[in-house]
């Protein structure tokens, strides 16, 4: 692949970008963080044909903060957008914080009639489980015929670098038949590798027979500022969408020399021929895009 970055979106903290189209203009879904700390989802309208091009501004909580005790009572963010026959699902990353670790993750939903208005359930469609039990996130959800196919992160525990907790985690897969009501498949999409500590944020969609993603990757411990640990983008293909072949050195869309995004790339949501993603700080220069020549 081929890329040519065009710059930022926006320029002040905004994490976890998620695109949908509404009213045949593009949303730009990010999180923000309100005085006590917790994340919640706004969104910017974009010219279709120009994504710099920032036609309006919501700057308000899209949904309602989560109540204490449920799966996003300390913040929720944006993953991805899915039609149905019916309208809409959106599917979040909670924050629940604890004593043991510094949090804990899981994924819950939002629905809407048609895509300007939405309503969180109160509960996750899914968390740990026997099998997976330290954190389930990142939810990427495709409509695949007549099922939808989620390829998400699963915990593979947290370790102790220089005095902090860092979780490991790698790219696992379930299936659906209504969006919300989810089986685990015993297979593990992208595990870690080299370098590749935790395996984050899948970007999945088609391309003809072959299913294509985008992730994340990092080191164990210095990932925040060191660019030699920090998140960058590795690129993987597959036939059914289980077993995937690995093919970082054709991702195309590097790290620059200098500059918002010369530490880390992350946390990628693709949208026709672009593909908008964090920079450095995860968010905290704001989200950038780059559009696909080849």
């Amino acid at each position: 692949m081929q890329w040519r970055k065009l710059g930022r979106v926006i320029t002040e903290h905004a994490a976890y970008p998620t695109v949908d189209e509404v009213d045949g203009k593009v949303r730009l879904y990010f999180s923000r963080r309100n005085e006590q700390g917790k994340s919640y989802t706004s969104y910017v309208t974009l010219n279709s044909g120009d994504p710099l091009n920032v036609i309006a501004t919501f700057d308000q909580p899209l949904l309602e903060a989560g109540l204490p005790g449920t799966f996003d009572a300390d913040g929720h963010a944006a993953r991805c957008v899915v039609d149905t026959d019916n309208g809409k699902l959106m599917y979040l990353i909670g924050w629940n914080r604890l004593h043991s670790v510094p949090y804990h993750l899981s994924i819950g939903c939002a629905r809407s009639e048609d895509g300007r208005t939405w309503t969180k359930l109160a509960g996750p469609v899914m968390d740990r489980s026997i099998d997976e039990p330290y954190l389930c996130t990142s939810p990427c959800v495709i409509r695949d015929g007549d099922r939808y196919r989620m390829w998400y992160c699963g915990g593979l525990g947290w370790q102790s670098f220089e005095g902090r907790l860092e979780p490991l985690y790698r790219i696992h897969h379930a299936e659906s038949r209504d969006g919300l009501s989810w089986r685990r498949t015993p297979h593990v999409c992208i595990d870690t590798f080299a370098g590749g500590d935790a395996i984050a944020w899948p970007m999945v969609w088609r391309e003809g027979a072959q299913y294509r993603m985008i992730f994340s990757f990092r080191g164990r411990a210095g990932y925040r500022d060191d660019a030699n640990h920090a998140y960058r983008f590795g690129f993987a293909d597959s036939a059914d969408g289980l077993s995937w072949e690995i093919r970082n050195d054709e991702i195309g869309l590097e790290r620059a020399s200098s500059g918002w995004d010369s530490v880390m790339m992350t946390y990628a949501a693709f949208h026709g021929n672009h593909l908008f993603y964090n920079g450095n700080g995860f968010g905290a220069t704001g989200i950038g895009v780059a559009l696909r020549v080849h």
